[in-house]
């Protein structure tokens, strides 16, 4: 193979690794600490190009099972997404509990995160900002 032909077959893949590193990424903190450990301090969210979820992390918080959130939705003003989830509880056993988290990319960024458990009708909300990357 002459070295331009690796040359241009370089290019094209660096180009398309383009298409799945780009989409949407944000680091976000939230005023979560009056919440004690219920909900993340921080919080990693990033999308593909085709709107999928392929990150979700909080250091301070329980691993997120990517394939049980669903995007609910994607306009200009919100991303949205739902997360149901088992939290264990000290002493073993979980609670089963719901999880939203909005991005509003029209008000800077704003990110707010509700938890609320099923069994009970206790919830908790944080607000925090995100920085988009």
């Amino acid at each position: 193979m002459n070295e331009q032909y690796k040359l241009f077959i370089a290019a094209i893949f660096s180009l398309l690794s383009l298409g799945v590193i780009a989409g949407e990424s944000y680091s976000c903190k939230l005023d979560s600490a009056k919440m004690g450990n219920w909900l993340p301090s921080s919080i990693q969210i990033s999308f593909n190009d085709e709107k999928q979820l392929t990150r979700l992390y909080a250091a301070d918080y329980p691993d997120y099972e990517l394939e049980l959130v669903e995007i609910t939705r994607w306009t200009k003003e919100f991303r949205e997404l739902k997360y149901i989830a088992h939290l264990p509880v000290e002493g073993g056993g979980t609670y089963r509990t719901r999880h939203s988290i909005t991005i509003l990319p029209k008000l800077n960024n704003k990110i707010v995160y509700s938890l609320n458990f099923y069994e009970y009708s206790t919830h908790f909300t944080a607000s925090g900002q995100c920085k988009k990357k």
